[in-house]
């Protein structure tokens, strides 16, 4: 069961990726990361929305965890990966989600709040 997030983060994204054919790149190349200032947070959130960050809630942070899962031991595993924005406070996580709400970012976002 994986640990939900805490009441200052917002789950933007989840997904679970396979060791498959064709993905093995891809699954050995998923890790725990800051994408904080990068370009792959830029590509998932938008520029808009970074900005809109940096101008109101400084120290913010743009995370992906990934965490091995299988159904019992010994048995196949994949990867279950999220994609969680930090911020200072649960009510800057209000006032975030409100925002998101608006449907004023040019990204398409489903979140939902880990309480």
């Amino acid at each position: 069961m994986p640990m939900p997030p805490e009441t200052n983060e917002i789950l933007i994204a989840e997904d679970d990726v396979d060791n498959g054919p064709y993905r093995t790149a891809v699954y050995n190349a998923l890790v725990d990361a800051d994408l904080t200032g990068t370009d792959r947070a830029e590509a998932i959130l938008g520029a808009e929305f970074i900005e809109y960050l940096n101008q109101f809630f400084g120290g913010w942070e743009f995370v992906r965890r990934v965490e091995p899962r299988s159904r019992y031991p010994g048995g196949r595993v994949w990867k279950h990966v999220t994609h969680v924005l930090v911020l200072g406070s649960d009510a800057d996580v209000d006032t975030v989600e409100r925002r998101l709400a608006t449907g004023h970012f040019d990204f398409a976002l489903r979140f939902r709040r880990g309480r």
